[in-house]
This record gives structure tokens, C-alpha cells and sequence, in this order.
């Protein structure tokens, strides 16, 4: 858990996003936020990681090979408190 107090949610959140929607539009909608905000995002974690996340080009976003992995952990790890928020929200004893 170490690593994780390294980077804000805020910024792991817009690069799965940015990576899973191959757009930073696309994530800046998803997530309400502004172009501007998601780019800042994924940028700053790009540097606190010391390497480059994405490349960037004509079509969009294409993921270098950390941010493969990287985007494969936090897509899992989304889904999971996705669904452990969804469990505890429907569980009937208080």
C-alpha cells in the first residue's frame, strides 16, 4: 500500500480511463472533468512513474508496454472496489 499513497486516486482513475477509452476526451467526459484535468492527470503520474504511460498520436492514445500492465492492474483493481462497494450497498443487515 505504500505505492498507492505515492499518486492521487484522482490521477490513477484518469489514466485507466484514458487508457480503457483510448481518448482523453473520452475520459474527461466519462469522468466530468476537463480535457486539461485528465491530460495534467495522466501526466503527472507519467512522471512520478518516471516513464511515459502512453504515446500519443493521430488516433488517439496507444499504451507503451508499462502502461499495459499498468492499465491491466488498475482496470482489475477498479472493477474489484466497484463490486465490493456494490456488495456492501445491497447487503440487508445494517
Amino acid at each position: 500500500m505504500d505505492n498507492l499513497l505515492r499518486y492521487r486516486l484522482g490521477a490513477l482513475r484518469a489514466v485507466e480511463a484514458a487508457g480503457r477509452l483510448g481518448s482523453m476526451a473520452k475520459a474527461a467526459e466519462e469522468l466530468g472533468v476537463t480535457i486539461g484535468a485528465v491530460s495534467q492527470q495522466v501526466l503527472k503520474a507519467e512522471q512520478r512513474l518516471g516513464r511515459p504511460i502512453f504515446t500519443r498520436g493521430p488516433k488517439g492514445l496507444v499504451p507503451t508496454p508499462l502502461g499495459q500492465s499498468l492499465l491491466a492492474g488498475l482496470s482489475r483493481g477498479f472493477r474489484e472496489i466497484s463490486q465490493a462497494l456494490a456488495r456492501a450497498k445491497a447487503r440487508t443487515d445494517h
